[in-house]
């Protein structure tokens, strides 16, 4: 008897255990889609739809960029403005990628190349690391490692130009 109470017990608490873990694996699975759409929709240079992924208060930071270029971009608005000049700037761009979902399902790691054709010629070519943390299927803040001496070389005095920076 003592024996059957435990293992009804034991099936009882795995099931409720699995109940609360179907929710934040749900959260997970959507959140990981969002991520994946950023990468589709800037490969489409559709900055359009690209933008809707975002939050309102929507913030991108930019820890290692470099010196004129924003470390932050806070607000949809400004994370429009910054890349709404893509599709003129780049003929095409690749993003091969590893999404790995961590255990806050709002929370996504990407490890990330950018394989990017510039419209004047030649490429910009980084390898990244992004962080994404999502709210309600929105993304509230990205922050994004890359390697500015790369960025910089590739652009040189045209940077500030081609990504828009302090231009409304």
């Amino acid at each position: 008897m003592i024996m059957k109470t435990i293992g009804l017990i034991t099936m009882a608490v795995t099931l409720v255990t699995l109940a609360l873990a179907q929710p934040q694996e749900n959260i997970r699975k959507q959140n990981v889609e969002v991520v994946d759409q950023f990468f589709v929709k800037l490969e489409q240079l559709n900055i359009e739809e690209w933008i809707t992924l975002w939050a309102e208060d929507g913030k991108q930071i930019m820890p290692f960029s470099p010196v004129g270029f924003p470390k932050e971009l806070t607000g949809r608005d400004a994370i429009y403005n910054q890349y709404k000049g893509l599709p003129d700037n780049y003929t095409s761009m690749r993003f091969p990628r590893k999404i790995l979902p961590m255990h806050d399902p709002d929370k996504v790691l990407v490890q990330y190349e950018g394989i990017i054709s510039l419209e004047g010629g030649g490429e910009y070519n980084n390898t990244y690391i992004g962080l994404f943390e999502l709210e309600n299927g929105k993304i509230r803040t990205f922050t994004e490692y890359f390697n500015p001496i790369i960025l910089q070389e590739a652009f040189g005095k045209a940077l500030q130009e081609n990504f828009n920076v302090n231009k409304n």
